[in-house]
């Protein structure tokens, strides 16, 4: 059953249609936030979707970086 989770993330709500449970989304939906927040603070010149990006860009190597990781211990 498909749960409908309202998230709210640098000021804009959003609906996220997901198989999770609310509050884990919840969970994820802020600690984006936060990320997000801190690297605007830490920046003033960046834009919410460059920040974004970097956010994704980071989150993308840390979770290649585990699968590999645990292919290696696999093997």
């Amino acid at each position: 059953m498909k749960n409908r989770v309202k998230i709210d993330i640098n000021g804009k709500d959003y609906t996220i249609m997901t198989d999770e449970q609310p509050e884990y989304v919840t969970e994820l939906a802020g600690e984006i936030d936060k990320n997000i927040e801190d690297m605007l603070k830490s920046n003033s010149s960046l834009t919410l979707s460059a920040s974004a990006i970097l956010l994704a860009f980071t989150y993308l190597d840390k979770y290649t970086k585990s699968e590999k990781s645990a292919e290696n211990m696999r093997e």
